[in-house]
């Protein structure tokens, strides 16, 4: 019986309480209750031109040839995406890959958005010492010669360009590099890019 008149006076106690919240006799409304206007909505020109747009990075490996022209059709694709940021994945030039191939071979086709790349070096870049006519055409971009491996930002993302022609073994100063890259780097989206050497 006790836990009866227990029910009986919380269920009481609520009703009471319910009604205390909802029953105020004393005071009339003054004006009628507004909903939340909701905050304006911008169009969606205005709209889009908040947002930013997306990142685009496109590129591709082996790329350029002084006796053919299959360059010139990749290179036809990236002119369809002036925005993108260019990658390439290494092997940028067949033949002896001196600065004179990729100024005469590389530079008609993919050269011409060489303002907008973002190398790797592959293993036929290395054909030269230290891959030498690779690091002059790129220049600074293709990151220090004596290491070929460097990041950079692209919107959201931070890019790791990886040097597989030289030790990427534990205890590497690449593999360091990388280490400290992706510490550093952690709350960010992150890719890694290398030359897959044959």
């Amino acid at each position: 019986m006790g836990s009866r008149l227990l029910k009986s006076l919380v269920s009481a106690r609520s009703l009471a309480l319910l009604l205390l919240a909802t029953c105020d006799h004393d005071r009339v409304p003054t004006a009628a209750v507004q909903p939340p206007v909701p905050p304006p909505v911008a169009p969606a020109a205005a709209q889009s031109a908040l947002t930013p747009s997306p990142a685009i990075l496109i590129g591709a490996g082996n790329i350029a040839r002084c006796d053919g022209t299959k360059d010139e059709a990749t290179a036809l694709l990236l002119d369809a995406h002036p925005d993108a940021t260019v990658f390439t994945a290494g092997d940028n030039i067949r033949g002896n890959a001196s600065l004179t191939d990729f100024t005469s071979c590389y530079g008609p086709s993919w050269g011409r958005h060489k303002a907008r790349t973002r190398p790797s070096a592959g293993d036929n870049d290395y054909k030269t010492s230290g891959a030498a006519g690779y690091f002059s055409y790129f220049g600074a971009v293709a990151g220090n010669p004596s290491q070929g491996y460097y990041s950079y930002d692209l919107g959201a993302w931070h890019i790791m360009v990886l040097n597989s022609n030289i030790a990427v073994t534990a205890g590497s100063a690449q593999e360091q590099w990388l280490r400290a890259e992706l510490a550093t780097n952690a709350l960010q989206r992150v890719r890694a890019l290398r030359a897959a050497n044959a």
